[in-house]
């Protein structure tokens, strides 16, 4: 018992001094096989807004942290119905996705979907992004599903509804993020185009 508890010992002593190495999307494979470099460059704007975004909302250095910190506070630590209104601010990432849209990589993630007070006299009220299922992001997905069972149900709840995001999913896959290795750049990116496909919405009076 006694060598067990000293080898124990060891074994966390030397996991806590592991340097934590943080994989970039530019060295990520599937991402290189299916995207290239200028449309990768692109993804990591995405990725470099969420960091600023998160660190900015948590005061947290550590990166990782502040993912968790973030999206577990904003939506979940928080009453549902002041989380949602707070959370899904629908005005609050379209600086950044009006200057996102001039990208070659934009029609590879989104499309857009319209809201209508009547649908067959199509009297446009909002619009608001979903996932292109021809895309290569979506490419993607599909392909990072195979080894990763979180993303299965997420994949399938969506391709069933041609893109768009169900209400379920919109708050259940933020329950899925102690699963994610935020130290990588491919989670990040992931939650982070998660986050602005539901806080896209916008008004017709607001284009």
């Amino acid at each position: 018992m006694k060598y067990i508890l000293i080898i124990v010992s060891v074994c966390i002593f030397f996991n806590s001094c592991t340097p934590i190495v943080e994989t970039k999307l530019e060295n990520n494979i599937e991402i290189n096989s299916i995207f290239n470099k200028n449309e990768v460059k692109s993804l990591k704007s995405i990725v470099d807004y969420c960091d600023k975004l998160v660190i900015e909302q948590t005061n947290e250095d550590n990166i990782s942290l502040a993912y968790y910190e973030f999206f577990s506070k904003d939506l979940i630590g928080r009453e549902l119905i002041d989380s949602l209104t707070m959370f899904f601010n629908y005005n609050f990432n379209h600086d950044f996705l009006d200057e996102f849209k001039s990208t070659e990589v934009f029609e590879e993630i989104w499309t857009y979907t319209y809201g209508y007070t009547d649908y067959k006299a199509q009297d446009t009220v909002s619009k608001s992004l979903i996932y292109n299922t021809n895309g290569k992001y979506y490419q993607l997905m599909n392909s990072i599903k195979n080894n990763e069972p979180s993303f299965v149900d997420y994949i399938s709840s969506i391709d069933k509804i041609g893109g768009d995001i169900p209400p379920s999913e919109k708050i259940y896959f933020f329950l899925r993020i102690d699963e994610f290795d935020f130290n990588q750049e491919l989670y990040r990116l992931i939650i982070g185009i998660h986050y602005l496909t539901i806080s896209s919405k916008i008004d017709k009076d607001k284009w």
